[in-house]
């Protein structure tokens, strides 16, 4: 199973759930420094299916609920279900596999497992889809 779909299957389940989201005004990247975030977010641990865990801070940006993930003091996953995100190329929560596929038909697809899909976005998001009444719903994003 791959970080980001372990990421997403331990959020889908527990939530968004530290109390303290701080608000901030920039967007932090893969690889930036945790330590600005940590300074003004309380960090968590998220337990994944290894029972190892991962530090994660949650903050809002623009009013939309990010997470993020540390790794050595450093960003390694950002993480959203909130319904306002929009990626770059418009695409948010709720929306149909199918239409996704319409607005590029290059978008690189996996069936990761049973029935969930990732979709890779040309922005760097990946859009993760689960299988709803045979229509493919997408859950999250991650980066």
């Amino acid at each position: 199973m791959s970080r980001a779909i372990l990421i997403g299957f331990c959020f889908m389940h527990f939530g968004f759930t530290s109390a303290s989201q701080s608000k901030f005004s920039i967007y932090p990247e893969i690889g930036d420094s945790v330590l600005h975030y940590k300074k003004l977010s309380k960090p968590y641990r998220l337990i994944t299916g290894n029972a190892s865990g991962i530090t994660v801070i949650d903050y809002v940006v623009d009013g939309i609920k990010y997470s993020i993930g540390d790794y050595m003091g450093k960003v390694f996953f950002i993480y959203t279900k909130d319904s306002k995100f929009r990626s770059p190329e418009q695409i948010y929560v709720g929306e149909y596999l199918k239409k996704v596929l319409l607005v590029d038909s290059k978008f690189k697809v996996s069936d990761k497992y049973q029935g969930n899909y990732e979709v890779r976005l040309k922005s760097g998001w990946v859009a993760h889809f689960e299988t709803n009444d045979s229509l493919a719903v997408l859950k999250y994003f991650t980066k």
